[in-house]
């Protein structure tokens, strides 16, 4: 299991079990997700659903003044029997300056749906979100609530006039968590923060399978945005043994990351920097 920073904001974790469940989501229940910073005892939790809890997401290059974005037409599939279809706006685009304006194509897929497909118990409603946070340049747009046998294939838009034909890519949703066709994303919410600080973090994922059978995996990785920066900056202020020692403890923190090294080893170097950057934080931070 491999850890990483995503964004200055957000933790990635990828593995090969993580990959069998993205490409084998019928033989899976739920993915539970326990997260340490810097070896203190407060552990943050959050749980993954296989199967009911399904997204898709796609990612729309944000518009400006003088660069516009319009909606075309959205594909989708009908799994049941290998049915393309589209649901063109071609008469009206669909302009989007705003995250609201995704409300307007949501209606009309919503529509769509409701019109051409038989009623289902309970009823059918497509509802979707927009993110224009967590990535600079794209807005993120999310249906949710399709029919289980319907997937959105692409988004055929136009940015700036040159067309486009965006994929959808599918989410399974925690509350602070998302683990989509490429990686396992844990968001910075689940500290109730905004983005994760610097640190030790010690990640461990339990996968259960259908059959009920756990896999556990976990890894330490240190999380390193400013710290590089910060030690830098100190190291005129101190005596050539100490250089030495700050800047072995900094290259111990950079290797043994991902390396299922010891995370209480991780963390007596961090907080051995931390003596020198910040002395009144103790404990490692902690608390």
């Amino acid at each position: 299991m491999i850890l990483q920073a995503y964004q200055s904001k957000n933790i990635l974790v990828t593995s090969d079990n993580l990959t069998d469940v993205i490409n084998n989501p019928s033989e899976y229940l739920q993915i539970d997700i326990k997260l340490q910073h810097n070896c203190c005892p407060t552990i943050y939790e959050d749980t993954l659903v296989i199967g009911p809890n399904k997204i898709w997401n796609v990612d729309i290059l944000k518009p400006s003044s003088t660069r516009h974005a319009n909606v075309k037409a959205v594909y989708l599939k009908n799994f049941d029997n290998g049915e393309v279809f589209k649901i063109g706006f071609e008469e009206n685009f669909v302009s989007i300056l705003t995250c609201a304006d995704f409300d307007t194509v949501t209606a009309i897929v919503n529509d769509y749906i409701i019109a051409n497909f038989p009623p289902a118990e309970p009823p059918v409603t497509v509802t979707s979100t927009c993110d224009s946070v967590t990535k600079e340049d794209s807005f993120i747009y999310t249906l949710t609530g399709l029919p289980e046998n319907i997937v959105p294939i692409f988004l055929d838009y136009e940015f700036d006039g040159v067309p486009m034909m965006q994929p959808f890519y599918f989410a399974y949703s925690g509350k602070n968590s998302v683990l989509t066709n490429t990686a396992l994303t844990l968001n910075p919410e689940i500290m109730e923060l905004m983005k994760f600080p610097d640190g030790v973090y010690k990640v461990k994922v339990t996968i259960i399978k259908d059959s009920g059978t756990q896999i556990i995996e976990s890894q330490c990785f240190f999380l390193d945005c400013h710290t590089k920066c910060d030690v830098f900056e100190i190291l005129p202020t101190l005596s050539d043994d100490e250089k030495v020692e700050i800047l072995m403890a900094h290259y111990g923190l950079t290797v043994g990351s991902n390396c299922a090294c010891s995370c209480d080893e991780l963390c007596v170097l961090y907080y051995r920097i931390l003596t020198w950057l910040d002395p009144t934080k103790e404990n490692c931070n902690c608390g």
